[in-house]
């Protein structure tokens, strides 16, 4: 490739910063969306945390009826 054809056009148009536009015609979101997903997030977590034991034996094990496995019994101990 030749030098000219890699050097950038002068009538090329420059992109905005961030991928936004030139001129924003509405303000940025609030940070309170951010503080509410991850909010809304760890509630999550914490309402599954209860039913991720039953999820995982009823996987390693098919049923639920039995005593739990003890490779169940191991993975359990290995989710965040």
């Amino acid at each position: 490739a030749s030098p000219s054809t890699l050097a950038p056009s002068s009538t090329a148009t420059t992109l905005p910063p961030h991928g936004g536009s030139l001129s924003p015609s509405k303000p940025p979101p609030s940070i309170y969306w951010a503080v509410l997903h991850n909010w809304l997030y760890f509630l999550s977590l914490g309402l599954n945390a209860v039913n991720i034991k039953f999820l995982i034996r009823e996987i390693i094990d098919g049923s639920t009826t039995t005593k739990p496995s003890s490779q169940a019994i191991a993975l359990s101990g290995k989710v965040e």
